[in-house]
């Protein structure tokens, strides 16, 4: 990485951990221990604690709508309705099973 991109990312991250620091309550730090410790948006909520209600009330977004804004994925055709085609990278190496190495162009034409 670049000196000066390698600034960038640290300034980036430093940025990031001082706005979480001020705004992310201490008891909802951390990765969920178990799946019905997490929380992913909805329209009847179940919190786990009080500062994780704190911190989902606190952003501005679903998280749902974070990961549409800021993430993509390589996953099979059948997800493309509910991800997005702007949210889908084309996978065509080998050996990923979502992967069409071999057949590559044909899928591509279809």
């Amino acid at each position: 990485m670049a000196g000066q991109d390698k600034d960038d990312l640290s300034a980036f991250r430093a940025e990031v951990r001082a706005w979480l620091e001020e705004n992310c309550p201490p008891g909802a730090r951390g990765i969920p221990q178990s799946a019905a410790n997490s929380f992913w948006g909805g329209r009847n909520p179940v919190h786990q604690s009080e500062d994780r209600k704190q911190w989902f009330e606190r952003i501005e977004m679903r998280p749902s709508e974070y990961w549409h804004r800021n993430c993509y994925a390589t996953l099979g055709l059948s997800q493309l309705d509910y991800l997005g085609a702007d949210r889908v990278m084309w996978a065509s190496d080998y050996p990923h099973s979502e992967g069409c190495f071999g057949y590559s162009r044909a899928r591509s034409n279809r």
